[in-house]
């Protein structure tokens, strides 16, 4: 048999050629295999959002139509509150809708506010009923009409405010540029929403979130869900105005047991 190579280094160079070929396939591959995969979660997530959010909104119209009318007699205000949001100031800006909380304030109070996870200035503002919707995240069901709409996601990044949102710009530079990568809609739930230590701040925030878009999956979707609906049905939402121990407890516990293994809830990933 007739040798095709010249000499010894005509032998490696064609072989090293053929190494790097395959190389470059194989992670080529697996790149659009991540581009598909992504896109096809993407897509089924906007098809979940969409008839779990239309069904919950036609089972609770009336609660939200009978707290609205509380809300309005007791403090003779419309009963929904809206206030533009965005994951920043460029990037998943909206106008969010929520059930009205507080009276309005007629002075601006948060002029030097620098801690946007902590408002306890607010908390004189919020009204007996408000109390109740704040600790259970119920004042948070408008927000499927956002969800309808296509802006935003049940699990998803923690929209904040453009006031919020300007601070973070200033004084965490880095961690807002991180923001700006995201590549999926604010959730009215989320990693951070049900594990979040406002204590750790801003670094908090993007740690966790940035777990969840390099771990996304509908398992880890289904397991925040389950999460969400115990914190609504125990009253344990974490709240920047009315944050408690309890809701700090629930926050912990759960935690550990997710790491854990415990909500090893079997779905689809």
């Amino acid at each position: 048999m007739k040798n095709k190579f010249k000499n010894y280094d005509d032998f490696i160079d064609t072989n090293n050629i053929i190494y790097y070929t395959l190389c470059n396939y194989i992670e080529i591959s697996s790149n659009v295999r991540g581009v598909m995969r992504n896109k096809a979660f993407i897509l089924f997530k906007s098809i979940f959002d969409l008839i779990f959010a239309v069904t919950i909104l036609c089972l609770s119209l009336p609660v939200i139509l009978m707290l609205s009318l509380i809300i309005f007699i007791q403090t003779g205000e419309f009963p929904f509150f809206i206030q533009e949001r965005g994951l920043t100031l460029d990037s998943h800006r909206f106008k969010m809708y929520k059930i009205k909380t507080m009276k309005s304030q007629k002075s601006n109070i948060n002029s030097s506010r620098k801690n946007i996870f902590y408002k306890n200035e607010l908390k004189e503002f919020v009204t007996p009923l408000g109390r109740f919707l704040r600790k259970t995240g119920l004042d948070e069901l408008p927000q499927l009409l956002n969800i309808i709409i296509g802006e935003m996601s049940f699990v998803g990044p923690r929209p904040l405010s453009i006031t919020d949102l300007q601070i973070m710009k200033d004084s965490f530079p880095k961690e807002y540029a991180a923001r700006g990568m995201n590549k999926f809609k604010p959730g009215i739930t989320g990693y951070w929403q049900v594990f979040q230590d406002r204590d750790k701040g801003v670094e908090n925030l993007i740690k966790l979130e940035n777990f969840y878009s390099e771990n996304y999956s509908f398992k880890l979707d289904t397991k925040i869900l389950f999460l969400t609906f115990q914190i609504v049905f125990k009253g344990t939402h974490f709240d920047a105005i009315l944050p408690s121990a309890k809701s700090d407890k629930f926050r912990r516990n759960s935690l550990k047991n997710f790491e854990r293994g415990k909500y090893n809830i079997e779905c689809a990933t």
